[in-house]
């Protein structure tokens, strides 16, 4: 292999490591953002729960609760869902939107720039 073919074939290769690491940095930032989100929303429930699930039962079985905790149940299954549907909407965009940034990881502090497009 001469000499122009190595340094060619040699470029490349740090090509394509240079793409795989910013890929593997925006996938990592993309599961820690994730998974914070996801942690926010189940935390908000929970918490929730914990100060207002007496007013639909929260911890019984339906049969123990009054016809106003059951209409109040289905109310808050009502909200919970609405919540955690929008919370993986919001959570799939932020998903999509990294897409368009180039991400590297610095010691715990990601550098982010914006995608730059050619047009011809």
């Amino acid at each position: 292999m001469d000499e122009e073919k190595l340094k060619k074939y040699v470029d490349q290769r740090n090509y394509y490591d240079q793409e795989g690491y910013k890929q593997s940095c925006r996938n990592r930032l993309r599961n820690l953002i994730s998974k914070k989100m996801r942690t926010m929303m189940i935390g908000f429930l929970a918490e929730m729960e914990k100060c207002m699930g007496e007013n639909w039962g929260h911890g019984q079985i339906d049969g123990e609760c009054t016809d106003e905790q059951l209409d109040k149940k289905a109310i808050w299954k009502m909200c919970r869902n609405n919540v955690l549907d929008y919370g993986n909407k919001q959570i799939r965009a932020i998903e999509q939107e990294l897409e368009d940034y180039i991400v590297e990881l610095r010691k715990k502090q990601f550098l982010f720039r914006k995608n730059q497009t050619e047009e011809t």
